[in-house]
């Protein structure tokens, strides 16, 4: 069974039962044809879990206090559950946080290119509140942990918040009505409430690969990123690289930041992929400040509410027409739930799972088409463009080139 349709439309030809056939086999690639990840929980040749972005040392006194709320978690949930209950007029809230600053996986995650790939007037919360106005469309990750940085000054959540502070036990006390929060610095801390905003995404995931622990060559994690041996910082400047040959395991959100980059100033780049993912134009312009300025109060949440009904619209159901966002995630979402007329006769009797299936790996193939139409080699193109889901988004203007970058199968 496959499909058609004209130049232009949502897909070329494919085959629903052929890509079926192919995610079921990308899925069981992740199951079964490797050991499962470990999370570093120890110094290693390619990531250590300790903080790199605090002086080493600090000590500071055990707290032995009662609060009302502790929030476990310094990352944007925690920061914006606590910046909630400040508004609500809760008193004492301390949030506990084991890096030496807020902002979660934008504190760990330092890479060259690092950016949010949703858009920043949605994806940075509380705008309003702490007036801060992104400089992009997608903003960089140094951007948004200042942003972090703001929200808990402004809401007052820095003074009485515990940093490089990991929570041991929590115990419930029936007699006291009381949480007891024990930590690894000591402290014993009683609150009424205990709200967990902890991310798994602290330490690095480092594969299970022989041989990795004895190359001889210099090697890191992307969220332990070494500029002392690479130079530059977040946004470029990485000219220790000059002449060097770099490779990178795995094309994730993370690695398509960063390559780019790599690109601009090592002599050669190959990229190890197993399962490639849609990539999608960026499509990046700076903020108009005429236009940040003249938004009227509630509009981030009304942003954010219009970006949430599109790309939650169930399968089959019509997205809503208006798209304030108007971005590469909303158009898939659009794309994925909005079956195009030369798909009917394969949907015609399909049940509902079915059929979302179906106009699913339309979409897809129209993204893929518009990936392969930048890809110069033949065989990249088509190691590169296999059928995912998962949507990530890099700059228009970063066209693979072969000189700098392979991609082996």
């Amino acid at each position: 069974m496959s499909s058609s349709t004209p130049s232009g439309g949502m897909s070329a030809s494919f085959d629903p039962e052929e890509i079926r056939r192919k995610y079921l086999e990308e899925s069981e690639k992740r199951r079964t044809a490797r050991p499962p990840a470990r999370r570093a929980v120890a110094e290693s040749a390619v990531a250590s879990v300790e903080d790199p972005f605090v002086a080493p040392g600090f000590e500071r006194e055990p707290l032995r206090d009662e609060v009302d709320v502790v929030v476990v978690g310094g990352g944007i949930t925690g920061l914006v559950t606590g910046a909630h209950l400040r508004k609500a007029g809760v008193p004492l809230v301390r949030m506990i946080e084991k890096g030496g600053g807020f902002g979660g996986v934008w504190y760990w995650n330092r890479y060259p290119g690092i950016r949010c790939d949703i858009d920043a007037y949605i994806y940075m919360p509380m705008l309003e509140d702490v007036g801060t106005m992104p400089s992009e469309k997608y903003t960089m990750g140094d951007e948004i942990r200042a942003h972090c940085q703001s929200l808990a000054e402004t809401f007052d959540l820095d003074e009485a918040a515990c940093l490089q502070t990991r929570v041991t036990a929590m115990r419930w006390d029936e007699e006291a009505d009381l949480w007891t929060v024990t930590t690894d610095r000591g402290d014993e801390i009683r609150a009424r409430f205990v709200c967990l905003a902890s991310g798994a995404l602290d330490n690095p995931s480092i594969p299970e690969v022989a041989g990795l622990d004895q190359f001889e060559g210099h090697v890191f994690h992307s969220s332990r990123w070494d500029y002392a041996y690479t130079g530059g910082n977040e946004r470029g400047g990485l000219t220790k690289l000059a002449g060097k040959r770099v490779a990178v395991v795995g094309t994730a959100a993370s690695a398509i930041q960063y390559i780019p980059e790599l690109a601009k100033y090592a002599r050669q780049v190959t990229v190890v992929q197993r399962t490639p993912v849609v990539v999608m134009p960026r499509n990046n312009k700076p903020t108009d400040p005429d236009w940040f300025r003249s938004q009227p109060p509630g509009w981030q949440m009304e942003r954010t509410e219009n970006f949430s009904a599109i790309t939650q619209t169930p399968p089959g159901e019509a997205p809503p027409e208006h798209d304030i966002v108007n971005d590469s995630a909303t158009s898939l979402s659009k794309m994925s739930r909005t079956p195009p007329p030369e798909l009917s006769d394969l949907l015609t009797g399909a049940d509902p799972g079915t059929g979302a299936l179906i106009t699913n790996y339309a979409a897809m193939e129209k993204i893929q088409a518009g990936m392969a139409s930048i890809i110069n080699d033949r065989t990249r193109r088509k190691s590169s463009c296999r059928t995912t889901t998962w949507a990530a988004t890099v700059p228009s203007s970063a066209t693979p080139t072969s000189r700098r970058t392979t991609a082996p199968t």
